[in-house]
């Protein structure tokens, strides 16, 4: 599955499914599909693909996206792999057997976790092929310069992608990226491939030429729940409520976000209203949950400082932190640190749970508040970066897995949406438009609510393409 260019759900390798009354069954007719190296697309590469990344040794930290399958996650606890609900009757068709009714379980299957496996094939090096079934395939791989991908003979809807090739540019940092676009050497740039300094994207979003879209996808503040002083609630709920989001949509990224009201995206409300409930920011009731806090832990504000803030050191984000300190600093009277480092070791400490609080990125998987909900379904998540859970919240995800109706259902989201309000284990800082600006000889280009581009839309317009 995946999906399309209006975000409705399509059918991808699956040329059918059925799925069965009780919405526990699921099974797949394959369409006749080939790997770019011209070997068929079976059924049993899903299996091997799902059994694999379940293996508790497999370093993946999206496996808990396969739980809703039957066995899923006792596989990843070292249960032998066949008992992983999950067979192929016949290289064409697979059967997929969940514990329960899983509403959003197609939209899993868009997603890469959940990609079969190519069979086995010599070890490839830079340049070498790597089996695909995508729209495009590798042509070339010069390491730390480009990517140069091209059209794929082999994809089954190949009679739809105008693209003869892909150039993909790897550059040191944004603003040699910016460079290039000017100078007329780039066609594309932004999210979701990279990001846009922030000056310039302000520049464009003023002048008409930045292209934006709603996304799944924001920027969040956690607060690791293991470490002091963060292992108090009313500490958390004071420092959130101490962050004026107005601020940082108006004054620092000024793309026309709105500040955040709640937790979940309106992407991913799928048109419904967002719940009324209380500000987030309310200075005044921060202070005073700081003094209740204090009293209670018989401590001084001196004696909690100072406290470290992390983040990722792209000018975004560090401007984002400089903001978030101040504020912090003038609202609640403790002194902040600052703690910037590259992405890739904030994620590893985010991971260890070696932090105080700091801020990262997210991007949704799938387009239901489950995807945000269930990273906190478990203490050990690896994506619960706040080490934080609760019964009653574990009790509320196990209600709406197992809700009937979709009214029902999103009463249940609302209540764990209070509840994670309530315990704070993060909180939103602002939630995601997807940025990017374009040639105006690219057409169809457009993104998906999880932000991928869908690249195999894209025509060139030829009469505006400069030679």
């Amino acid at each position: 599955m995946r999906l399309g260019p209006t975000a409705e759900l399509e059918p991808a390798l699956a040329e059918s499914f059925e799925i069965s009354e009780q919405g526990t069954r699921y099974t797949f007719h394959l369409r006749q599909a080939y790997w770019s190296t011209g070997e068929p697309i079976e059924a049993e590469q899903f299996v091997t693909s799902w059994q694999k990344q379940l293996r508790p040794d497999f370093p993946s930290v999206n496996s808990f996206l396969h739980y809703p399958i039957r066995g899923a996650e006792a596989v990843k606890r070292g249960a032998d792999p066949s008992t992983l609900g999950v067979h192929a009757p016949d290289s064409s068709t697979l059967v997929v057997d969940l514990t329960h009714p899983c509403p959003y379980f197609l939209q899993l299957l868009s997603f890469n976790s959940f990609f079969p496996e190519p069979p086995p094939s010599e070890p490839h090096s830079f340049g070498g092929e790597i089996p695909c079934c995508g729209p495009f395939r590798l042509k070339r791989w010069d390491h730390m310069r480009e990517l140069l991908l091209e059209k794929n003979p082999t994809y089954w809807g190949k009679e739809r992608i105008h693209l003869d090739g892909i150039s993909l540019a790897i550059l040191p940092d944004e603003h040699t990226a910016l460079d290039m676009y000017e100078q007329g050497k780039l066609d594309f740039l932004g999210k979701p491939l990279c990001s846009l300094p922030l000056e310039a994207a302000v520049r464009y979003f003023a002048e008409g030429e930045l292209h934006t879209e709603n996304v799944a996808a924001g920027t969040i503040c956690f607060f690791n729940t293991k470490r002091f002083p963060f292992t108090n609630r009313k500490i958390r709920q004071a420092f959130s409520l101490a962050i004026d989001r107005s601020a940082l949509v108006e004054h620092v990224t000024r793309l026309g976000e709105t500040p955040p009201l709640s937790l979940i995206p309106p992407a991913m409300r799928q048109g419904r209203e967002e719940p009324r409930r209380r500000p987030l920011y309310n200075p005044a009731y921060a202070r005073a949950l700081l003094e209740e806090a204090l009293s209670e832990m018989g401590l001084t504000r001196e004696e909690l400082s100072p406290i470290t803030y992390s983040f990722s050191t792209s000018h975004l984000n560090r401007t984002l932190a400089q903001v978030i300190q101040r504020q912090l600093e003038e609202t609640l009277g403790i002194h902040i640190t600052l703690e910037g480092m590259e992405h890739r070791l904030l994620l590893a400490r985010f991971v260890q749970r070696d932090y105080s609080f700091g801020q990262t990125t997210w991007y949704a998987h799938f387009v239901d508040p489950m995807n945000l909900f269930e990273r906190f379904d478990g203490r050990e998540t690896p994506k619960n970066y706040a080490a934080w859970e609760g019964e009653h919240f574990r009790t509320l995800l196990s209600r709406i897995r197992g809700s009937h109706s979709e009214e029902e259902r999103w009463q249940l989201i609302d209540l764990a949406e209070e509840e994670l309000l309530r315990e704070m284990p993060f909180t939103p800082l602002y939630h995601w438009k997807s940025a990017f600006i374009c040639k105006s000889h690219l057409k169809n280009l457009v993104q998906a609510p999880i932000g991928n581009v869908l690249f195999e839309y894209v025509d060139l317009d030829p009469s505006t393409t400069t030679p």
